[in-house]
């Protein structure tokens, strides 16, 4: 009986023009945003395969009295899966200077945005009138006059309307993965095959969700226009209004230093000091009488302690940073888990590698290896006033890797908002389900 209800209602559905100009719309849509998307891929390739050049070059030009380690910071090579989620973007320390302001004005839209708003309004205009629209037909009077039960009916509504919504989904992605193999420079691994698929799961779960809080919200109506505008009202503040209060809250809650007081502070500032402590250091010893090319041996000691206790300064500057950053990201992201448009973005920053998971990781990543190679250049500075070399050779230098993270690492990132979304499926089914069985068929 399910079974011949549920086909019955996806044939009626897919048999809809206003089912076949809607996924017509989004199919094209979402065309033109991977292509997109695919161009900027390319030339964000480029543009690291062009910095890795320069990086080079900057790391051979150091020199003996080269104490600026700002420029020695990797950047992070581009996600494979970059062209899906732009995600949070890079939040290191290379300036943003030499970016297009208009792309900051105009952010291009990726994969799944287009999933998170137009896939969620298909769903909630295509439930909003699954119940209450059936009513004022009179077609709802006539299902029920044969022995159906009302669980049945509503649960092949659901699976029904989610089934063609999937189904857009998964042409669509099919279609976005066709035009990355033919035309961006990629070679996808095992583990962004996996990434995919678990995008294409959650975007379903995220879609019956929307599905199932029209269906609610038509089981508690009894007219049509009203049930849109309720939806449509609803669908606005999860997609407008919840995301944008995590945020607020988080800055509110547990404000932080912004990135741009933050380098002032520990780089800028404090090299700042620092070059005038070693002047004045020196300065001392020079108005003592002392020549130049013994004031280094004698003020050794006493500049290496100066520069200690910058150090520590710094450090301390940069760990206060970080505790006040993290503790103003769990906040946001904890209360960012209210809006599933939040949760569905979330999980797909993740699984792409693009999310503050994969950032603060990088991070880990950067700083090792900034302290490693700093560390290579210091012995070398030291071989260098042993043997009284002519120039500084940095030949053999540490080179960064990147690893991206495992499909486990970034589905148990991603997970948590995936199970908040299973649990807002299971409590508005709930809701509907209990709202139909007191609905009004006459």
């Amino acid at each position: 009986m399910i079974s011949t209800i549920i086909i019955k209602e996806i044939s009626t559905i897919l048999r809809s023009k206003v089912f076949i100009i809607s996924f017509l719309s989004i199919f094209i849509l979402s065309g033109v945003c991977i292509l997109v998307q695919v161009d900027n891929f390319n030339n964000k390739q480029k543009e690291y395969s062009d910095y890795l050049v320069v990086h080079h070059q900057l790391i051979n030009s150091i020199t003996i009295n080269y104490d600026n380690s700002l420029w020695l910071w990797p950047d992070k090579p581009v996600p494979n899966l970059l062209m899906f989620s732009n995600g949070i973007g890079q939040i290191m320390r290379m300036p943003s200077l030499d970016r297009n302001t208009i792309t900051q004005l105009f952010p291009d839209v990726d994969f799944c945005t287009i999933i998170s708003i137009l896939f969620s309004l298909m769903a909630v205009l295509f439930s909003f009138n699954a119940i209450c629209g059936e009513k004022e037909d009179g077609t709802l009077r006539l299902i029920f006059s044969s022995p159906m039960k009302r669980s049945t009916f509503i649960i092949a509504k659901w699976l029904g309307g989610t089934i063609c919504l999937a189904l857009c989904l998964v042409i669509c992605l099919l279609f976005a993965i066709i035009v990355i193999l033919f035309n961006a420079n990629i070679d996808f691994q095992v583990v962004d095959w996996l990434s995919i698929l678990s995008i294409l799961i959650t975007g379903v779960i995220y879609i019956s969700l929307f599905y199932l809080i029209g269906l609610y919200i038509s089981s508690k109506t009894f007219q049509s226009h009203i049930s849109m505008l309720i939806s449509l009202l609803v669908w606005g503040i999860c997609i407008l209004i919840l995301p944008s209060i995590p945020d607020f809250m988080g800055k509110l809650i547990s404000p932080s230093p912004s990135m741009a007081e933050f380098i002032y502070e520990s780089e800028y500032q404090i090299q700042t000091e620092k070059i005038k402590s070693i002047d004045n250091i020196r300065n001392k010893y020079i108005n003592r009488g002392y020549s130049e090319n013994i004031i280094d041996s004698l003020s050794k000691d006493e500049i290496a302690k100066s520069l200690n206790e910058f150090n520590e300064k710094q450090n301390m500057i940069q760990s206060d940073f970080g505790r006040k950053t993290q503790l103003q990201t769990i906040i946001s992201t904890t209360m960012a888990l209210i809006s599933p448009y939040s949760c569905f973005i979330l999980t797909c920053n993740e699984l792409t590698d693009c999310g503050i998971y994969s950032q603060i990781r990088f991070r880990n990543i950067s700083q090792d290896y900034h302290s490693t190679l700093w560390n290579f250049i210091e012995t070398r500075k030291e071989d260098f006033r042993k043997n009284n070399s002519s120039k500084l050779s940095l030949t053999g230098y540490p080179v960064f890797k990147y690893i991206e993270p495992s499909f486990k690492e970034r589905l148990m990132v991603g997970g948590v908002p995936i199970i908040v979304l299973i649990l807002y499926n299971i409590l508005f089914f709930v809701l509907t389900f209990n709202a139909f069985l007191k609905y009004d068929l006459r």
